[in-house]
């Protein structure tokens, strides 16, 4: 426990001070393809959750929209910047879902988590996949993107030389299909691309339906 709490600290830290650059690149990426495909999928009468969702550029795609989107995001300086645009965040990690989706009274229909489940370690993703599985209406869309790659590292991409720095966990192709089909999510989508946002990495997107 005292290992994850500091993790989710030094993570927190992390983004606390990088957040501008965090939304820069979030900006730079274009998720336009992505994000309307995981709306076609939303089933009616149903609310988002976008779980690590950051300075809150999704959740505004979301509310042009008309479609009632919550973050849930541990970054302090990321959910002022949320607030600060008038939209609706939580505060809460991957850690703490089940506790924090109490807040909202609608059926979740679609979990969208950009950039967010690198967070999680390599022995705590079946587990957080299941609890997304859990939390989702039935024909509900899951959509999450991250860095293919093995192992874990601790990262200073946006300075070097700075005391603050974040766990990144690196996924293998195989080891997310496993875990999707164990757990009982059907595939609708699967896209590998270099990324054009940041350092060159190799970056997989899924969008899966309950």
């Amino acid at each position: 426990m005292d290992e994850e709490i500091s993790r989710i600290q030094k993570n927190n830290q992390y983004y606390d001070l990088f957040f501008e650059n965090v939304k820069n690149r979030t900006d730079s990426r274009n998720y336009s393809y992505l994000l309307e495909r995981f709306l076609d999928l939303l089933p009616a009468d149903t609310c988002i959750l976008d779980i690590g969702c950051g300075t809150g550029e999704h959740l505004v795609y979301f509310q042009e929209r008309k479609v009632p989107a919550y973050g849930i995001e541990p970054s302090l300086k990321m959910r002022e910047c949320c607030e600060s645009q008038q939209l609706t965040v939580f505060e809460g990690s991957f850690e703490t879902l089940r506790d924090t989706v109490q807040n909202i009274s609608e059926p979740v229909g679609g979990i969208w988590c950009a950039a967010s489940l690198l967070h999680v370690p390599a022995e705590n993703f079946a587990e957080t996949v299941e609890a997304i599985y859990d939390l989702l209406q039935p024909d509900g869309v899951f959509f999450f993107t991250l860095r293919l790659g093995q192992g874990h590292k601790w990262d200073k991409y946006d300075d070097e030389h700075a005391d603050a720095e974040r766990f990144i966990q690196l996924f293998e192709e195989e080891r997310l299909d496993d875990v999707l089909h164990q757990t009982g999510f059907r595939a609708k989508l699967k896209l590998i691309e270099e990324s054009y946002w940041g350092r060159k990495a190799p970056w997989i997107s899924y969008l899966v339906v309950k």
